[in-house]
């Protein structure tokens, strides 16, 4: 067979494909996704490329179908999208109906279930965690820090250093699978204040939802009596709680931290920390995270 004729039978066979395609889906799926591929296509600058997700292998297809000769991109997951360096800027989020959506709600949708147990503590009526974090790393990394309140209270959750501010009315139990991103709608790191006008409980962890795997974070309260040993090879953490400059001796090192900042440094020999509020944390070759906290006594 000449190559001409092979490359007509592959364009016969690929044409009689995609003609069957929409016959493939239930009625429901295909009207859906057609209409909105319309109004996504009429949306878009001509020539727009699309990076396309889907909840399945089938919805990305149809959609892709619907929306041709309008150039796509067509990625399994999340993961697939941020390692390809040159992927579209402009995301379709395809379901039973396609929806032109940003990296972070998708994230936040495809976000099932918990990974951490709670683990309830007293927390008063003002208290410190940590360490807040809402950012994906190298795939399947991808890091949320979970939270649970429990109590009859109005709460202000302050995002620092962004001092970003979420008001929250609690009645009997409150739960995040990411702090962040649901309280303040950014992927980011920091730490957070919460103050409430009747004591909580409540209880954070820091997990990796890639390798479902989680680490308690340890309340914050008073800077510490006694110093932070760090271990080397281990990250400190250095946070200001105060609206002005603050600082702490670590490691030898006299050292001034912005108002409400949270700094890491690496520790290449081990040392003490006072002065501030400190932790220490190092990574495990699961994906976890092993955290040292502060004696309180």
């Amino acid at each position: 067979m000449t190559p001409i004729l092979r490359a007509a039978l592959l364009l016969s066979v690929v044409a009689a494909t995609l003609a069957q395609l929409p016959k493939a889906f239930p009625q429901r799926t295909r009207g859906a996704i057609h209409s909105s591929a319309r109004e996504i296509d009429r949306s878009q600058p001509p020539g727009e490329r699309l990076a396309v997700i889907s909840n399945d292998d089938y919805n990305g297809l149809y959609f892709n179908y619907y929306i041709y000769p309008r150039p796509t991109r067509l990625y399994r997951n999340l993961d697939d999208y941020r390692l390809d360096e040159k992927h579209p800027r402009t995301i379709v989020y395809a379901t039973e109906r396609a929806r032109v959506m940003p990296y972070a709600a998708i994230r936040a949708e495809q976000m099932n279930g918990f990974i951490a147990t709670p683990s309830y503590a007293p927390a008063g009526t003002h208290f410190i965690v940590p360490l807040a974090a809402s950012f994906d790393g190298y795939p399947p990394a991808s890091y949320t820090t979970e939270g649970w309140l429990k109590g009859r209270a109005n709460a202000t959750l302050t995002l620092r250093p962004r001092g970003l501010v979420k008001t929250l009315t609690i009645n009997g139990a409150a739960s995040f699978k990411d702090l962040v991103y649901e309280n303040f709608g950014v992927l980011e790191s920091g730490w957070v204040e919460v103050a409430s006008d009747a004591p909580l409980q409540a209880s954070f962890a820091l997990v990796n939802r890639g390798t479902k795997s989680a680490t308690p974070i340890a309340l914050l309260r008073d800077v510490p009596r006694r110093p932070l040993r760090i271990a080397s090879g281990e990250k400190l953490w250095l946070v200001n709680t105060t609206a002005d400059p603050a600082s702490a001796t670590a490691c030898g090192a006299q050292i001034t931290l912005p108002p409400y900042a949270i700094e890491s440094r690496a520790a290449t020999f081990p040392c003490d920390v006072t002065g501030a509020y400190a932790f220490g944390s190092q990574k495990l070759p699961d994906g976890g995270t092993r955290f040292t906290w502060p004696d309180w006594r």
